[in-house]
């Protein structure tokens, strides 16, 4: 509940199609491509059209884009980020699990002798 007045849809455009409307099925085409498919993405591109050539409003929106590109690096960097480390959590596991000394997996995930330590405890804590 975001409580703040304004109603927002969450429209998730890789879902499941079999329980939703052509109709719907088109807006969310039309979402995730910008693909005309039927009458109303017709009418909705040409109001997008309006709204993105508005001298007004050119700055709203390519601010707003500019707002979605940025995100999207940084849940990308923030992924990235995130998956070096569970890959190097995994790899330490495994090592740990194969009785490896703990200076041997320091040197070779470059984490410090603490933090192999640390993910040691952690392995004899889930076991």
């Amino acid at each position: 509940m975001l409580d703040d007045g304004v109603t927002r849809v969450f429209i998730n455009t890789e879902g499941d199609r079999h329980r939703i409307s052509k109709e719907l099925a088109n807006l969310i085409d039309y979402i995730s491509t910008g693909e005309v498919t039927d009458d109303y993405t017709r009418q909705l591109d040409d109001e997008v059209n309006v709204l993105r050539n508005d001298p007004g409003r050119e700055l709203c929106y390519m601010t707003y884009m500019q707002t979605i590109l940025e995100n999207r690096e940084m849940a990308y960097e923030e992924g990235t980020a995130y998956g070096r480390a569970q890959t190097t959590k995994d790899f330490v596991l495994s090592m740990l699990q194969d009785n490896e000394p703990l200076e041997k997996i320091a040197k070779y995930t470059r984490l410090t002798l603490e933090q192999v330590r640390e993910l040691a405890t952690s392995l004899h804590q889930r076991h």
